[in-house]
């Protein structure tokens, strides 16, 4: 590189996460297990939880989404929700 050059950000892909990846060429059913708090991770769980409620909510509105996605995170948001209301740190 020269002085001259400026780095850029490569463009973003393929950002699925991999809990929905397809495995080969067959699609899977899937569900959201959320865990509790644990000792690893009882410092960030509540900053992480609020992101992720945030993160399912905004993808139950994701018109792109197909209906049956979006009823899956809906279902996700929930368990997620009922972990948060029963085992918040």
């Amino acid at each position: 590189m020269t002085d001259k050059e400026t780095l850029q950000l490569a463009p973003v892909y393929d950002m699925l996460p991999m809990m929905f990846a397809p495995r080969g060429n067959n699609l899977f059913e899937h569900r959201f297990d959320p865990q509790p708090a644990n000792a690893n991770n009882y410092d960030i769980w509540s900053t992480a939880a609020e992101h992720a409620a945030g993160y399912w909510a905004r993808l139950t509105q994701c018109q792109e989404l197909s209906r049956g996605f979006r009823k899956f995170c809906t279902s996700s948001l929930n368990a997620f929700n009922m972990l948060r209301k029963n085992f918040s740190p």
